[in-house]
């Protein structure tokens, strides 16, 4: 018997093989070009030939299909416009369950804003290793062909080198996706096993059927499950694999996201059922929600329902989602199953197109749960006998929704309600077959007794009390990072028209033509977006060493000088008379600090750069001798005058290690969160452990004052290391180490007793981000670019630590803009004003949380001291009373323990806790 099947299915598949549904030439996909496709026969085909940023303008209308009746795969909105958008979806997973993919094909204008144009086309694979192969291609030309033996379309980019495109025939029954690109190449085959449907469930064509989904938003299922072969080759790695998948198409008047606010697809095959469940939920029209669910036998439907509510007369269907199972897809909605329960409420329903009689036994099959990579499939009649039918099938389901992939557990349940009700299988979704044992179990997990759901009424009040709140913290969130992002932009706004501020000194020791062709350089060059050149006196400055000192100690940011004799010593060499080789680069020096600001100093050495290459340039026009003395038939006196002179670099401190445009931009940043972390650390600790409301307030303060001053120094350390440890040719001195950590203790000491005063104490916890964030944005403006480059209102800037330690630091490594006296009276007054903030903190911070403790502290503990004779009374009063109407009894003169003869009560805190006495009681 079994034989006999695997025949007749070989047998099966040998012809569908050998049939072709469409022309040969369709069957190459680098057959036809895309101008004008070649045509099929004599028919007329219709074709739709777009570019990527082709549609119409304004206000005009376009064609929109919503006929049931016409192919499914012809193009439903011809041209496109601004809003509207449709698309060819293709899925499928292997029979194991472990791989899968989706293809989406869209002609979609609504994200055409964004430049990539109106195709979009998405590959998607999942792999039995839980890895993922995405790519999204934008092509730049689209042909749809619509023909009478089936449909093709082309997605295609020939400058970027791929080609994509899928045909479908014209009875739908069949569907090949080629794949052409430089990751992705093969193709994909989809053999429907059911018919094409509409989105109301019916099956086409049928006169009254709708494919209108929700309003605006249209559905069909050309393919709602068929077999897959898969034969592809990603990244040059095969992929081969047959299962199960379908091919879905969507068109709509305007986005998803417009018309829909939830869709869930479900789809299987269980033996020779096919079953198909879809349900979308309208965001124009909030709260609707359409479904339809379909169960296909050999082909035909056996059952159909839009229904989603009980019926007495007409069928309907029960689509529950569930939860807990081991796999779950990547979208918000976490479900891992879906239970469907199949309902015939009449005694002889026939389906409404085909008229085929629906049995009352449903035959169904079971498969193996997710996770198994087994696959058994046993299909078996229903009972005969009038009994409880019921049938169950749980097994692994592809699921798509909004193009991404996702593996989930299903369970049908078919029965007749008019025999009796289902009785639900004991079935364990966490475990395979083999494992599932007998009992009674809920699909559905319980519902907490002490919890209400978010839409329950108990809720509805409740929603102001974090709802607002969490708008008001989006809010301000974005206006506190709106406003930091903003100061810190502002701060290099418009830079580069403030070069002019950046002074550069000019000595011409030579005093002749060169000196003349650098100053005529200057003066095309000058302008606000070039430093400023100021020429001095060569009877102030008499020396190079002098011009030195004056960019290292006078503001200059730089210097240019001449050398003396240079311009004699060129026009010697123009004439020819000079013996020697001319070296042009014995005529000009340029001097500039490199550790200062070593961005600004890059910008400005090119700058100094430009003005001596123009100066060259011009040198023939300042000196009319030099034009006279050339003999450009010697090779000496031409090149001299072509090339007169160059400038030699003199960088004070050069700065050229990589890491140079970190030290005043993040270096200034790690400080402020080393102790921010630091303090946080600290608070939860010392909260955590009770500290704050048992011990004193002054040894509080010496163990955090303490523990900072070792934080800070050993931070300091290790922030001084990797400044050395990346110093690459960096020539620093181990002199220069010391000073540098002790700077940075300087500054992280500083940090870390302003957070310890305004953590918790001056701001609430809450807002302390706000804070931090903000402390770190206007100390890093402060660094990153000189006050010369920045607008005015920033030089307030002088009066943060960020910036007067970077000064320090320039000094230390450079030896030059020496600022020491507004730099240091600047920092000690921080250091000196946050050592007494920082004990009023300490101090604030221990009656805070002894306030809390005592508010913590139980009722039955807060009670009117007492003395221990007051104690003793009110013991034996209350005794007393308890006692009256019993009979006396005499007592030993043992000791005894009042306080536990309080019935439960607490005894008056008095000087001593527990009072024992010595004396017989009596109840008289």
């Amino acid at each position: 018997m079994h034989t006999s099947i695997l025949l007749c299915y070989l047998t099966l598949v040998a012809l569908v093989k050998s049939w072709q549904p469409w022309p040969a030439h369709w069957l190459d996909d680098r057959a036809s070009p895309l101008d004008g496709q070649i045509p099929l026969f004599t028919e007329q085909c219709q074709i739709s030939n777009l570019t990527a940023f082709e549609m119409a303008k304004g206000r005009r209308m376009v064609d929109f299909t919503t006929n049931a009746m016409e192919s499914f795969e012809a193009p439903k909105v011809t041209p496109l416009n601004s809003t509207a958008g449709e698309q060819w979806e293709f899925d499928g997973v292997s029979e194991d369950g472990m791989q899968s993919f989706v293809f989406g094909f869209y002609r979609d204008a609504n994200y055409a804003i964004l430049g990539t144009g109106n195709f979009r086309l998405s590959i998607e694979f999942a792999f039995a290793n839980r890895t993922r192969f995405y790519e999204v291609y934008y092509p730049s030309r689209c042909v749809v062909e619509h023909c009478s033996v089936g449909t093709r379309g082309k997605w295609v980019d020939d400058a970027e080198g791929y080609s994509f495109s899928f045909q479908v025939n014209a009875d739908m029954s069949e569907a090949v996706v080629f794949l052409d690109s430089p990751t992705v190449k093969g193709s994909v085959t989809i053999k429907s096993r059911s018919r094409p449907l509409t989105a109301d469930g019916h099956v086409w064509p049928a006169q009254n059927a709708s494919t209108e989904g929700v309003p605006f938003y249209h559905w069909s299922e050309p393919i709602p499950a068929g077999d897959v072969d898969v034969d592809v080759v990603i990244k040059d790695k095969p992929l081969v694999f047959r299962g199960m998948g379908g091919h879905e198409r969507f068109w709509s008047a305007f986005s998803w996201f417009t018309c829909l606010t939830h869709l869930s697809a479900v789809r299987a095959m269980l033996g020779p059922y096919v079953l198909t469940s879809f349900s979308f939920t309208s965001n124009i029209n909030p709260g609707e929600m359409r479904q339809s669910v379909l169960l296909f036998k050999d082909g035909l439907p056996v059952f159909r329902s839009t229904l989603t509510e009980p019926s007495e007369v007409d069928d309907y269907a029960l689509v529950t989602k569930t939860y807990g199972g081991a796999i779950t897809g990547t979208l918000k909605d976490k479900v891992t199953g879906y239970q469907l329960e199949l309902v015939f409420p009449g005694q002889d329903v026939r389906d409404r197109d085909s008229g085929v009689r629906l049995p009352r036994r449903p035959i169904l099959g079971s498969v193996v749960t997710a996770g198994d990579s087994e696959t058994n499939i046993r299909a078996r009649k229903a009972p005969k006998e009038k009994e409880p039918t019921e049938k169950a099938a749980l097994g692994r389901i592809h699921r798509v929704q909004r193009g991404r992939i996702s593996e989930v557990n299903f369970q049908i349940s078919t029965y007749n309600p008019s025999i009796a009700p289902p009785r639900w299988s004991s079935l364990d979704l966490s475990k395979s077959p083999r494992q599932t044992e007998a009992g009674s179990m809920s699909l559905l997990p319980p519902q907490s007794t002490n919890s209400q759901t978010a839409h329950s009424t108990f809720r509805a009040g409740k929603w102001k009390a974090y709802i607002m709140p969490m708008i008001m913290a989006g809010f301000l969130l974005q206006l506190l990072f709106l406003g930091n992002m903003s100061y810190l932009f502002g701060a290099l706004f418009k830079s580069t028209t403030r070069m002019h501020n950046l002074k550069i000194l000019a000595i011409d020791f030579d005093g002749g033509d060169i000196g003349k062709a650098i100053s005529s350089a200057y003066s095309n060059l000058k302008s606000d977006e070039f430093p400023s050149l100021e020429f001095g006196s060569s009877l102030e400055y008499r020396t190079p060493e002098s011009v030195r000192v004056a960019v290292c100690d006078r503001g200059y940011w730089g210097a240019i000088y001449t050398h003396s004799g240079a311009s004699e010593r060129l026009l010697t060499a123009i004439e020819g008379d000079n013996t020697a080789a001319y070296n042009p680069s014995d005529a000009v020096t340029y001097i500039f600090n490199g550790a200062h600001y070593p961005a600004v100093a890059s910008s400005l050495k090119g700058s100094l750069q430009t003005l001596l290459s123009v100066a060259s340039k011009l040198y023939p026009l300042a000196s009319p001798d030099a034009v006279k003395a050339v003999n450009m038939t010697n090779p000496m006196s031409a090149g001299a005058l072509l090339n007169p002179f160059e400038g030699t670099a003199w960088d004070i401190m050069p700065t050229n290690q990589g890491t140079r445009v970190l030290l005043n931009t993040v270096s200034m940043v790690m400080p402020i969160l080393m102790q921010f972390f630091f303090q946080m650390a600290m608070n939860g600790i010392m909260g955590n452990a009770k500290v704050l409301e048992t011990q004193s307030k002054r040894d509080i303060y010496v163990f955090r004052l303490g523990s900072g001053k070792i934080y800070t120094f050993i931070s300091a350390l290790v922030t001084t290391g990797y400044f050395w440890a990346f110093r690459e040719g960096w020539s620093v001195t181990f002199g220069q180490f010391f000073e540098t950590w002790m700077c940075i203790w300087l500054y992280m000491d500083i940090n870390y007793l302003l957070l310890d005063t305004v953590m918790g104490t001056v701001i609430p916890m809450q807002f302390l981000s706000f804070f931090v964030l903000t402390w770190v944005i206007v100390n890093i403006a402060s660094t990153v670019y000189p006050f010369d480059l920045t607008p005015g209102f920033y030089h307030w800037s002088w009066a943060l630590p960020a910036h007067d330690i970077w000064l320090l630091l320039v000094e230390i490594w450079s030896g030059c803009r020496s600022s020491l006296d507004k730099t240091l009276p600047i920092l000690f007054a921080w250091w000196l004003v946050v050592h007494f903030s920082s004990a009023w903190s300490v101090r604030r911070r221990c009656l805070m949380a002894e306030v809390e403790a005592q508010r913590a502290r139980p009722t039955g503990d807060k009670f009117t001291q007492y003395t221990t004779a007051q104690s003793q009374q009110s013991v034996l009063e209350r005794m007393s009373t308890r006692a009256s109407g019993q009979a006396a009894k005499e007592r030993s003169s043992d000791n005894y323990d009042l306080e536990a003869y309080r019935l439960g009560e607490s005894l008056p805190n008095g000087d001593a806790s527990r009072t024992t006495t010595n004396a017989p009681l009596s109840t008289g």
